[in-house]
């Protein structure tokens, strides 16, 4: 009869191990944990058979609040993931059932449980087949006993039994070898399925980190290029000025020339004094005119330069926001990727009536930032064609308008997008090019 016990993990290491009763009672606020206040804690489930052999486990996490007690909403069916887990290493007691963040048979309590570590440095499993061993837990413990009968053999008989007991020696060695490759084959497969998890959440923050910078950036553009485009327009407002005030200027020079040629009869002294106090004046205002005008165009310049600079600025920072992105996806993701494609991992794409597509390592973020782009260009069609044809293959229905709607007659899926033409391969026999009103080619 198996015993059933939760051991809790802090920092890689076995920090308390309790019967399942008593994680019940911690489960029903019967008592606390006060060690654990406030600490979403990693712990696994074990199942444990008379001789101290691990038989199943289930790796979850369990979350206390501030007084140490267990999250009520917490409600994760060990048990049952338990009896329906995947093959695991061998443990003593045959491969244990396993259910982790990468193995698990239901789906939505995928994000409540955790991978083991199973690297020769530090390996989960043996540290829970240390832990059980030492029995903290006052199990009790049968002891396998053989019970080995030497029968009394004849001269005669000798030989053969020699040889049966060889034949028997030999079917448990292949029987322990072959035990032995099931459980190097699931641990394998358990660190690939890790890996794999890794590499995925490792890739899914570099995307999250690039979109955020590249919002970040294009706000900042943005604004700068609205800046720009107020001080463009107060420039052109500034210089539309200086040109009315010197037409305004042009228009009263001449007024006084019509008036000095009427005032020619005035006396010569009186002429020249009335000039020079004009074209004085009129210096003067014009001096002033222009000097002004001359420091705003100034400033406005002074300022464009700025904005131009910044824009620069800005366009170097996405620049760099680019490469360091490509850097941090070469440096953080290509080790990863290339000690998955090195376990003999193959990156595979399903696409909607196509084959599997094996994705290359060297393109594979090529595939994570345009999948319709790489898709379209690896079947030698265009992204335009690739994406009509996807809309017909999904829900292949006449595309002919009528009034407000569609015909939506049932029509024959085209498998192929480069056998797709739009128009036509998305029309019914009715509507198609070649239809049954008119029985003409109507794309003659």
């Amino acid at each position: 009869m198996s015993t059933e016990a939760i051991i809790f993990f802090d920092n890689n290491e076995v920090i308390k191990e309790m019967l399942l009763l008593e994680f019940e009672a911690v489960l029903d606020n019967v008592v606390g944990i006060p060690e654990f206040s406030g600490r979403r804690i990693k712990a696994v489930y074990v199942q444990i058979n008379p001789y101290l052999q691990i038989t199943a486990v289930v790796f979850f996490y369990c979350s206390f609040d501030a007084q140490g007690v267990a999250d009520p909403s917490w409600n994760i069916p060990l048990q049952h993931l338990a009896s329906k887990g995947g093959s695991g290493p061998d443990l003593g007691g045959g491969p244990v059932k396993l259910s982790c963040h990468s193995q698990c048979s239901v789906s939505w309590h995928q994000r409540e449980l955790w991978d083991p570590e199973t690297s020769a440095e530090l390996n989960t499993f043996n540290q829970l087949s240390t832990a059980i061993s030492r029995n903290r837990l006052g199990l009790s413990v049968e002891s396998k006993q053989v019970h080995n009968e030497i029968p009394l053999l004849s001269p005669e008989s000798n030989s053969a039994s020699i040889a049966s007991d060889l034949k028997k020696d030999t079917e448990r060695q292949k029987q322990y070898f072959k035990q032995r490759e099931i459980a190097l084959t699931n641990e394998n497969n358990l660190r690939t399925a890790t890996l794999k998890s890794e590499a995925r959440v490792h890739v899914e923050k570099l995307h999250r980190h690039y979109r955020t910078e590249v919002a970040r950036v294009e706000a900042l553009q943005a604004d700068a290029e609205q800046r720009l485009h107020e001080e463009k327009t107060k420039s052109k407002h500034c210089k539309d000025t200086l040109k009315a005030q010197a037409k305004g200027l042009h228009d009263e020079r001449e007024r006084f020339q019509i008036n000095l040629a009427k005032a020619k009869t005035i006396e010569s002294d009186q002429l020249s004094a009335l000039h020079d106090k004009f074209n004085h004046e009129l210096k003067a205002s014009v001096d002033t005119a222009v000097a002004d005008l001359k420091e705003m165009l100034e400033m406005r310049n002074v300022e464009l330069f700025y904005r131009e600079e910044q824009m620069g600025v800005l366009r170097d920072e996405i620049v760099q926001l680019r490469n360091e992105k490509q850097a941090l996806l070469s440096d953080g993701s290509d080790k990863l990727l290339s000690r998955l494609v090195q376990e003999g991992i193959t990156f595979v794409a399903y696409q909607p009536g196509l084959d599997h597509l094996a994705v290359p390592q060297s393109e594979l973020f090529d595939y994570l930032e345009a999948p319709a782009y790489y898709v379209a260009e690896t079947y030698g069609v265009d992204v335009a064609l690739y994406e009509q044809w996807l809309v017909h293959y999904q829900l292949p229905v006449c595309q002919h308008p009528i009034d407000d709607s569609i015909c939506g007659e049932p029509i024959e899926k085209i498998d192929q997008p480069a056998n797709f033409i739009p128009g036509d391969g998305d029309r019914c026999q009715q509507h198609g090019v070649f239809s049954e009103d008119d029985g003409v080619n109507k794309s003659l």
